[in-house]
């Protein structure tokens, strides 16, 4: 599990695949992808921020 204020599940594939649940956020991210590598770092760190990114972000969407 990354660490961070939210504690989300996660499960990360070869070629960029991407599953993240963040419960308390009422989130789900799902990234089908055929990445050229089966491993790269910057993928996966590029993929981490935005699953957090979404995550901060869709605190407001109740509100709209």
């Amino acid at each position: 599990m990354p660490p961070g204020p939210s504690r989300p599940l996660s499960a990360w594939g070869i070629h960029g695949q991407l599953w993240w649940v963040d419960p308390d956020a009422e989130l789900v991210v799902a990234c089908h992808s055929v990445g050229p590598a089966a491993s790269d770092e910057r993928r996966d760190a590029e993929q981490d921020a935005m699953c957090r990114a979404l995550t901060e972000a869709s605190a407001a969407w109740g509100d709209a």
